[in-house]
């Protein structure tokens, strides 16, 4: 593999490349040397059984830069149908399956998963940073950080999530999971929370057509944890999800006007047996034609919600069994 990507950075500087990757296991080196510069687009293509086995390892991780250059100012990675397997980070934050970094702030990018597993993997999955943003000072020392529109996507596709214990930490950009699976996410004490956490303002994260189940975080810690963030839960099933810190998102905008802050959407969705939703302040909710059965809270706060400083819509929804 590991002469694979030096043979890929090379032919990356000129053109695309499309690696076909077939059926097996395929050990990720260990030497903590796996970077990949991404000048134009890269496609990992799987087969059935096309498997990346980290190793059980903190040094098979994969960093991917985003290279200014190349002639193309639209850059891709992208993998199909492939299983990401056995990584270890040993309770070093700063170790993950992947890392993505840009170096130019007027490029867009995108790393795409299509029909990928994640299956026991003790590490975050995907950890964005991304510099294609700008910073703005106020005299009245308030601080604004804008990104660029559009500058970092990553979508996940069709894919299956099993037995890890964080999804992952977006900087700056874009998250987008459709049809995606969620089972045993369990959390660590080492991260803020289990599922992903956001904090930069303009960021977005969407959950569509997906079902998470069977979800227990012994741990006092939200599933989500998103500070000046937006998050969108459409067609969406939430059952047995639960966690000891007794709510499932952890939500704030910090915003000085209620205007501006983030909003969080639920559209269609089902929870059914879950911990309480909201825990937060200062944040703009909307709930419609979505159900909430089952739902229990071992703390003393409000069951359903607990955002203080808040306007909350709420249009063609049912609770039922709430106690």
């Amino acid at each position: 593999m590991k002469n694979i990507i030096e043979t890929i950075n090379s032919k990356l500087l000129t053109s695309d490349v499309n690696v076909i990757v077939n059926d097996g296991t395929y050990k990720i080196p260990t030497e903590g040397k796996n970077h990949i510069q991404v000048y134009n687009t890269l496609v990992f293509n799987g087969k059935k059984n096309s498997i990346f086995d980290f190793q059980y390892s903190m040094k098979s991780q994969f960093y991917v830069h985003f290279s200014a250059g190349g002639g193309n100012t639209e850059k891709k990675l992208i993998f199909n149908n492939i299983t990401f397997y056995n990584f270890n980070n040993f309770g070093n934050d700063n170790s993950n399956i992947m890392s993505f970094e840009t170096e130019n702030t007027s490029d867009r990018y995108t790393a795409e998963f299509n029909n990928c597993t994640f299956l026991n993997n003790k590490g975050i999955n995907a950890n964005v940073k991304v510099s294609c943003i700008f910073q703005i000072y106020h005299y009245n020392s308030y601080y604004n950080l804008v990104n660029v529109p559009d500058c970092f996507n990553i979508q996940f596709k069709d894919c299956h999530f099993e037995s890890n214990r964080m999804i992952g930490e977006l900087y700056n950009g874009r998250v987008t999971f459709d049809n995606c699976y969620f089972t045993n996410i369990y959390g660590d004490k080492i991260y803020p929370n289990s599922f992903i956490y956001s904090s930069a303002l303009n960021n977005s994260i969407d959950f569509i057509n997906s079902k998470l189940i069977d979800n227990i975080v012994q741990l006092n810690k939200p599933f989500f944890s998103v500070f000046r963030t937006s998050l969108r839960i459409e067609n969406t099933i939430f059952k047995n999800c639960h966690s000891y810190g007794s709510y499932l998102f952890e939500i704030r905008s910090n915003a000085l006007n209620i205007e501006d802050a983030p909003s969080l959407i639920i559209n269609n969705s089902t929870f059914n047996d879950i911990s309480t939703l909201v825990e937060g302040d200062r944040n703009v909710l909307y709930i419609k034609n979505s159900r909430f059965h089952n739902i229990t809270s071992l703390a003393s706060m409000p069951i359903i919600l607990n955002s203080y400083i808040s306007e909350i819509f709420i249009e063609n929804t049912e609770f039922k069994d709430i106690t």
